[in-house]
């Protein structure tokens, strides 16, 4: 059974990254990955990951419309 989760983990992985390359500036998408390093416990990676969102998500702030409640 190892190799069936390390292979589901596998392509779990794949899927992240297809998102990541598909939308390089969706900050959720570095988010979900970091949470996958944490469970495979590579904090190295989660935290690369977790710092590219939050640059990401404080772009998207600063550039975004969001309007303007009164």
């Amino acid at each position: 059974m190892m190799t069936d989760d390390y292979s589901q983990q596998d392509v779990r992985l794949q899927l992240l990254n297809r998102a990541i390359e598909g939308s390089p500036d969706a900050a959720v998408n570095f988010v979900l990955r970091g949470e996958y390093w944490l469970e495979r416990e590579d904090e190295t990676q989660a935290i690369a990951d977790f710092e590219t969102a939050i640059k990401l998500a404080e772009t998207e702030l600063e550039t975004s419309d969001w309007g303007h409640v009164q």
